[in-house]
């Protein structure tokens, strides 16, 4: 039986709605951006612009709760300052 990381019961738990929810908030920001990007007229442009935002604040809220919850943990950065300075005489 194939899976996709659904549970065993025929309906979904509070952990894969978020999920589902913050996979399609991210989908639909990404082509609200890139619609944007490729819009030639500037009505249409800053209406995307404005889609895009709102989905971004969407993203934000539901990982917020994701997280309160301990389902979306994000490993802390590296220190990358070193060895990804760049120098603006080397750009070509």
């Amino acid at each position: 039986m194939y899976s996709l990381g659904m549970s065993n019961d025929t309906q979904l738990n509070e952990k894969e709605i978020l999920t589902d929810m913050l996979q399609g908030a991210k989908h639909m920001a990404a082509c609200y951006i890139n619609a944007a990007l490729e819009c030639s007229n500037d009505v249409t442009r800053e209406s995307l612009a404005k889609l895009a935002r709102e989905k971004v604040r969407d993203v934000g809220l539901i990982y917020k709760v994701m997280s309160q919850k301990g389902w979306y943990k994000v490993e802390p950065a590296k220190d990358v300052r070193k060895s990804t300075s760049i120098n603006p005489d080397n750009i070509q």
